[in-house]
């Protein structure tokens, strides 16, 4: 029985699916935080675990793992490790550029889809765009309405981050391995991501492709250093494209794709374990 959970802070009670002697497992794709917040999810006493925290879960499963979206058995990793998306078209990751299949000119220069305004990455948002000139379609500091996320102007925000230089890529919150979709929309459409979040992101990403953002004393300094490499697009800015594939590939968190063979295995391992002590 696999139990399948967005957000562990919903975790409902599993004992009226449960038969005896059935293995339990859960597969969570949120904050790990939130499982110490949630009593049915401690009572129902999963025998393993897969998700994104590599020191909690039975299997490590890093986002970058994820298929790219429903119709396709393609993973976010298989993708970046093709090299520059936007040596071909959106539609050969899944994404829907329209008609026409081609990705935008990168005219713009900071992106954000930002709606969970807390008020650090709120101020930080702010302070950069004294620097840059920003687009943000999400909440915070909203300020351009052309990448709905429903209606007649809904659109793909991975195909609309690539129409600039850089997108903000701030995770809500700071966890052990806590990468998410924010830091590859950026690498999924040529855009390059400004990120803070997890500690260990450079082990989930191709070294040099990301701006980390605590790296820079403060949200100035940051965005000193965005107005430099705009002046120099060809030689700073570009080498964030200049991607080591070979050297990505060989990354220990690449190397965990496809996790579902790993699920297999342990429930295999699990079930001659406990043969072997009924006997």
């Amino acid at each position: 029985l696999i139990d399948v959970l967005k957000d562990a802070r919903r975790a409902g009670p599993l004992d009226f699916r449960v038969k005896p002697g059935q293995l339990k497992g859960v597969i969570i794709s949120e904050q790990d935080k939130a499982k110490s917040r949630n009593a049915a999810f401690a009572q129902n006493g999963y025998d393993f675990e897969v998700g994104y925290n590599k020191r909690t879960a039975t299997i490590w499963r890093p986002f970058m793992c994820n298929e790219i979206n429903r119709k396709t058995n393609l993973t976010i990793a298989q993708v970046l490790l093709r090299g520059n998306p936007r040596a071909r078209p959106p539609s050969a990751q899944g994404l829907n550029a329209g008609d026409e299949d081609v990705w935008p000119a990168q005219t713009g220069e900071l992106a954000a889809f930002v709606s969970n305004c807390v008020g650090w990455r709120l101020e930080y948002l702010r302070e950069l765009r004294k620097y840059v000139r920003l687009d943000s379609f999400g909440a915070c500091a909203h300020n351009n309405d052309t990448c709905a996320k429903s209606g007649k102007h809904k659109c793909d925000k991975t195909v609309k981050a690539g129409a600039y230089k850089f997108v903000f890529a701030f995770e809500n919150t700071e966890e052990s391995h806590y990468v998410t979709e924010k830091v590859y929309t950026g690498l999924r459409s040529g855009a390059v991501p400004i990120y803070r979040g997890a500690p260990e992101v450079a082990e989930h990403v191709p070294e040099g492709s990301v701006i980390f953002a605590d790296k820079f004393d403060s949200a100035k300094a940051l965005g000193e250093h965005l107005r430099a490499l705009l002046d120099d697009e060809r030689g700073a800015y570009a080498a964030h494209h200049h991607w080591n594939l070979q050297a990505f590939a060989q990354m220990e968190t690449v190397r965990q794709c496809p996790w579902q063979c790993r699920v297999c295995e342990h429930v295999a391992a699990s079930r001659s374990k406990r043969l072997t002590a009924s006997q």
